[in-house]
């Protein structure tokens, strides 16, 4: 599977579910910015999507590790801004990539830790 078709996938999952997987965010920033949404709908569509597709995912380190990467960034910056509070709150995302993460050897978490902090 291809990093672009597995993002495709990854953006067609209903925006409006996105908002609250960060859950650490402040229920007032979430108000204010008009995007407090309930998340069972994003995260029963992100299982799924795991059931489905992470056999065909291929078993690399680089690979697991710029899905991760770009996924996180790409939420973050485009739901969140560059919102400190938000960004210190990036590991609950490693909750719904877990299956990426596992499959990663301990230099390459480390490494993706580091990049997204």
């Amino acid at each position: 599977m291809e990093l672009e078709e597995l993002l495709s996938i990854i953006y067609s999952i209903s925006t409006d579910d996105f908002f609250e997987i960060v859950t650490e965010v402040p229920f007032e920033y979430c108000q204010k910015k008009g995007c407090y949404y309930k998340t069972k709908a994003f995260m029963k569509n992100l299982q799924s999507f795991h059931a489905k597709h992470l056999e065909r995912i291929v078993d690399a380190d680089e690979y697991c590790f710029s899905v991760c990467h770009r996924i996180v960034n790409t939420l973050l910056e485009q739901y969140f801004g560059s919102n400190e509070v938000v960004k210190n709150t990036t590991c609950k995302l490693f909750l719904f990539l877990q299956p990426w993460v596992k499959k990663m050897s301990n230099d390459t978490k480390k490494k993706l830790s580091r990049e997204i902090r």
